[in-house]
């Protein structure tokens, strides 16, 4: 247990000189040093008792022996009634990215990243297979005569794959084999002919739940279904004949968007090994898996299965990556606020699009880390190194006498006649001088035995009190006359009780040699 000995109103009123303060040899003996400097070296003992539920008590088991500091993880939630302790707010923006941090990008732009698991972004960059309501899978015939796409397939063939991309805020299907762009027909159906896309083959992708999707003409703006002899973009609104199931090549991940409505925003869990090296790994809290650039669209999904902690990735190896990481680095020639994110393969910087652009998406695209590509660190949550409250009362008049707090010690040897005159008693030296030596010891081992004792120290720790401050005079160690031996073991008990019961011992250096008071 660590004991903090704190100089009380006399002029050495710190354990510790400042640096620019030079703090006079206290006038104590050898032997009172030592004593100090053996109990300083112990550990400090800070309690978790507590009156109530607070954020910044650390809380232990009866018996358990307590530590100085904790890493405690806490949020906006963790303070009661909405109340902030000074450095702690939550959020706030801080962009020192520490482990285990949750936190939410925000465009110098004033807009958010945010994720989506809407098939009019997951399906990009994808090859697809389109089977209708009927079960069957819907192909282009390779014939030139007819490109008429058909839904009749049992199983998907080569001819049932389609291509899907972005252009802006809808996408485009392109068949496999010679890759040309499908297009809705009017009367004659959807047919895959075109070797460009412009309104007639673009189609917005709603979701319809259940992992189908409905298709959208962006030419006549009605919905495509499937009549049993071909696709048909003629329905005002979907219907059975309209569903859709997309069978991908890989698993669908949600995508990174960027939006101007901050209640989207995504959040993500920082993993960091090592805060001196810039990699770190950005995981997707709401969905499964870690921030990701695609290597060849540049865009950014939630599609890593393992993180840092886990991949088994060291830092420090020069031009060492994964496509599970980052390279974050804080813009300080901006502010303390913001960083910049840069994918590991591409080099290139993730950057968010124009808010009134038709394209949403975030993208690894940016080649200066300026711009769209610096994000502002909006600290969520995290872990910080919290001290418990100090809640401590005085352990007064038990090592040291006052003679307010106990008036019937200020008697004669009798124990029933108070000192009278100028000359009567005031403090414990006073008082032993009056006194018989063996009168005085008698009096004293009963009052050090009984003023406080482990059931007072049980009950303090019962009721929240986790600290308690004890007076002593330098006689503790050098009982010389008239002061009286047998203080030091009275001492020694309450540290062991103390520790017991995790309440911290506070030491207060309270009589020096001579007086401090006139």
């Amino acid at each position: 247990m660590e004991v903090a000995v704190v100089w009380w109103w006399f002029p050495w009123q710190l354990a510790v000189a400042p640096p620019w303060r030079s703090i006079p040899a206290p006038p104590f003996p050898p032997l009172l040093c030592l004593a100090i400097v053996a109990l300083a070296s112990l550990p400090l003992a800070s309690s978790g008792s507590g009156l109530g539920p607070s954020p910044w008590e650390v809380s232990f088991p009866p018996g358990a022996l307590p530590v100085h500091k904790r890493r405690v993880f806490v949020s906006n939630t963790t303070f009661p009634n909405g109340s902030v302790r000074s450095g702690f707010q939550f959020p706030r923006f801080d962009a020192r990215l520490h482990d285990g941090d949750e936190i939410q990008l925000e465009s110098i732009h004033d807009t958010w990243m945010s994720m989506t698991r809407e098939p009019l972004y997951t399906l990009r960059g994808r090859t697809v297979a389109l089977r209708a309501a009927s079960g069957r899978f819907c192909t282009v015939p390779f014939s030139d005569a007819d490109s008429t796409v058909t839904c009749d397939q049992g199983s998907p063939p080569f001819s049932a794959w389609f291509m899907v991309a972005g252009l802006g805020s809808q996408v485009t299907l392109k068949e496999m084999k010679k890759h040309r762009f499908c297009a809705d027909d009017g009367e004659d159906g959807l047919r895959c002919t075109r070797t460009s896309a412009s309104k007639w083959e673009v189609f917005d992708v709603e979701d319809l739940g259940g992992g189908n999707i409905a298709i959208r003409s962006g030419r006549s703006g009605k919905y495509c279904a499937d009549s049993g002899h071909g696709i048909f973009c003629d329905r005002e609104s979907p219907d059975w004949a309209s569903n859709f199931f997309p069978l991908t090549d890989t698993p669908v991940t949600p995508r990174l968007l960027h939006t101007s409505d901050k209640n989207a925003a995504a959040t993500f869990v920082v993993e960091r090994k090592d805060a001196s090296e810039n990699w770190i790994a950005l995981k997707c809290k709401d969905f499964d898996g870690y921030l990701m650039a695609d290597l060849d669209t540049n865009t950014l999904s939630c599609s890593a299965s393992v993180g840092l902690r886990s991949s088994g990735f060291g830092s420090g190896v020069a031009g060492s990556f994964s496509s599970k990481h980052l390279l974050a680095a804080r813009v300080s020639w901006w502010d303390s606020k913001t960083a910049t994110f840069r994918a590991p393969e591409s080099r290139l910087y993730l950057q968010a699009g124009d808010p009134h652009s038709p394209d949403q998406e975030v993208r690894a695209a940016n080649e200066e880390g300026s711009g769209w590509a610096l994000w502002r660190i909006l600290l969520i949550a995290g872990f910080e190194a919290l001290r418990p409250l100090v809640r401590g009362v005085n352990l007064g008049n038990w090592l040291l006498l006052e003679r307010w707090m106990a008036h019937e010690l200020f008697r004669d040897g009798s124990g029933a006649v108070d000192f009278i005159g100028d000359c009567a008693p005031v403090d414990e030296y006073g008082l032993m001088h009056a006194l018989d030596r063996d009168i005085a010891q008698k009096r004293m081992e009963k009052h050090w035995a009984t003023w406080i004792t482990e059931a007072d120290i049980s009950w303090l720790a019962a009721h929240g009190i986790n600290s308690v401050r004890v007076p002593f005079g330098y006689w503790v160690v050098d009982p010389s006359p008239p002061f009286l031996p047998g203080q030091l073991k009275h001492l020694d008990d309450l540290f062991d009780w103390c520790e017991r019961h995790s309440v911290a011992v506070l030491l207060d250096f309270h009589g020096l040699k001579g007086s401090q008071t006139g």
